[in-house]
């Protein structure tokens, strides 16, 4: 028998950046481990100009496929900028937008991890202001590039290919 559950409440955005270098650190071996995923590669990494105003968008089918995007920016473009002898504090991230439903299913924790590293919820299929606020001002005044990564395996679009210009 289902019943419902009280409202979920907002988690404000925080940074936590000895979190991220941990993140950074070990994703990784986290993907190796825990996914099927066998490998990551990016072409054209060095279009992505780390930049503030910057939207990058990008359906994900499943779960594991936000850690590519992860790891496309703590590992391939970081890889890239050294390369090109750019200097980006080794630390690259982006800020981004998770449904808050999914703390129903994968547990309260990953509020407090998604909150930690710089993410803000949103309610989906709901107008709340505060969330909406939130991402703007992440937009507009946070530290990383924003991302949004609308789910495709639930809504059957998982083949449609999104692509940032």
């Amino acid at each position: 028998m289902y019943q419902a559950e009280p409202p979920l409440e907002f988690i404000p955005p925080a940074s936590n950046p000895l979190l991220l270098r941990f993140v950074h650190l070990f994703l990784p071996n986290w993907i190796r481990r825990k996914t099927p995923i066998s490998r990551i590669e990016a072409d054209n990494v060095e279009v992505l100009k780390v930049r503030f105003g910057l939207i990058l968008a990008f359906r994900h089918p499943q779960s594991a496929s936000t850690l590519c995007l992860g790891y496309l920016f703590s590992q391939l473009l970081l890889k890239v900028a050294q390369e090109q002898k750019i200097d980006l504090n080794n630390l690259i991230h982006v800020h981004f937008i998770y449904d808050r439903g999914i703390l129903l299913w994968a547990g309260q924790h990953i509020g407090w991890i998604a909150s930690n590293l710089g993410g803000t919820p949103i309610q989906l299929g709901k107008a709340d202001w505060m969330e909406l606020r939130s991402a703007l001002d992440l937009y507009i005044s946070g530290k990383f590039p924003m991302a949004a990564t609308p789910s495709g395996a639930t809504n059957g679009l998982s083949e449609i290919e999104l692509s940032v210009h």
